[in-house]
């Protein structure tokens, strides 16, 4: 007997199964159906009834398939993006204002202010919440963090460290290319989630 699923739509992104439930492990291929491994190996929730629990938590469990609204995904990466907007666009003007012109590791004007003006559309397009749209605005902003994630990190490479100065030069574009590394994780998740 297959376990029940359902289909459910919720306004919160949901984690991945792990994938030693997903994986072909001898054990785990002889899952009862609508045990918790059985339905994570199907990429859904396990919701176990009150009466089973009182038999040993056995039997008549039921598998939910979970998935994120448009609305939620499109709220959270919009969201997400302008951060990195504010985050990278404060850190650039920062550094033009702070660090001699001619020094090593300091910010292209030019090139971050195309990058944020490219995470900009993205941001527009994703918070859209329209399909068709937030995939072309999803797509822009994984090139744009990618391309402001490799640009950050170059000045990373550049940037001559001295080790008397705490936290050094290298902190504030470090932390900035971690954040779109983390923009870009968040992006490309979110084809899936949707």
């Amino acid at each position: 007997r297959a376990p029940r699923e359902e289909q459910i739509t919720t306004g919160t992104l949901v984690a991945m199964p792990t994938l030693l439930a997903r994986s072909s492990l001898p054990g785990l291929a002889r899952s009862r159906p609508g045990s918790a491994v059985s339905c994570l190996r199907h990429g859904a929730r396990h919701l176990g009834s009150s009466s089973a629990r009182g038999r040993g938590g056995r039997g008549s469990g039921r598998c939910v398939r979970v998935s994120a609204s448009l609305e939620a995904v499109s709220l959270a990466a919009s969201t997400q993006t302008f951060g990195l907007i504010a985050v990278l666009g404060g850190e650039a003007a920062y550094s033009v204002l702070a660090v001699p012109e001619g020094t090593s590791g300091r910010a292209d004007a030019k090139m971050t202010g195309a990058a944020c003006g490219g995470l900009l559309l993205s941001y527009l397009l994703i918070a859209s919440s329209s399909a068709p749209l937030v995939y072309a605005g999803l797509t822009a902003g994984v090139a744009c963090a990618g391309a402001s994630a490799a640009l950050t990190v170059k000045r990373v490479r550049d940037t001559e460290s001295n080790p008397d100065d705490w936290p050094g030069p290298r902190a504030a574009p470090t932390l900035v290319a971690f954040a779109c590394v983390l923009l870009l994780f968040t992006l490309v998740e979110s084809y899936g989630a949707i």
